[in-house]
């Protein structure tokens, strides 16, 4: 569970993710991006406690084939997201801004 009102990226929602671990989030940093609500975990507004607690039952809750279809869908996002990936992105961002600087 991720609980944060600020953010960066949130790098233990993707290493959770990897670990087959379905994660029960705020929708702040990357957690909207990487959190397909009731796919692969749970979304909460910010300040959401009594939401977050619902996801958090709902994830522990889930009967041992619904957990391993959460877990695999975790775990195939969380791999979706390479180094390679990340510098190739940052590398565009920082070409966009020298061209339009």
């Amino acid at each position: 569970m991720l609980g944060s009102r600020f953010e960066g990226f949130g790098l233990p929602t993707l290493e959770a993710m990897a670990c087959h671990t379905p994660v029960v989030a705020t929708r702040a940093g990357a957690a909207p991006d990487l959190i397909e609500h009731g796919v692969n975990g749970y979304l909460a507004d910010i300040d959401a406690a009594e939401t977050l607690g619902a996801g958090l039952v709902e994830l522990l809750s889930k009967s041992p084939e619904d957990w391993r279809a959460m877990s695999t869908a975790a775990h195939k996002r969380a791999h979706n997201y390479t180094w390679d990936d990340a510098t190739d992105a940052f590398e565009a961002a920082l070409k966009k801004i020298v061209e339009t600087g």
